[in-house]
């Protein structure tokens, strides 16, 4: 059996380190259901994967991102630069 407290410290660590971890890894990757579907539901680790999603939304997408993920989970879609080309006339 896995502590609670082992879980939580590790959530901890990931929430810490999410701004170093490469946007397309979060987000095309398995890592964003991982969390809802492992440690979202547990009471004993509620808190923590919450603090990672709200990490996870904090973050910006860099300017050249085109991320299927990011597309479904940002409203809008992903999001885009202010130029004029995309300005409407």
């Amino acid at each position: 059996m896995i502590k609670p407290s082992l879980v939580r410290a590790c959530l901890k660590t990931f929430q810490t380190f999410l701004s170093w971890i490469p946007f397309p890894y979060i987000f095309d990757t398995e890592l964003i259901p991982l969390v809802l579907n492992h440690f979202l539901v547990p009471n004993t680790s509620r808190i923590e994967a919450i603090k990672c999603f709200g990490e996870i939304a904090a973050l910006l997408a860099p300017p050249d991102t085109n991320s299927s993920e990011a597309s479904k989970l940002l409203p809008g879609g992903a999001p885009t630069q202010d130029t004029p080309e995309n300005r409407p006339n």
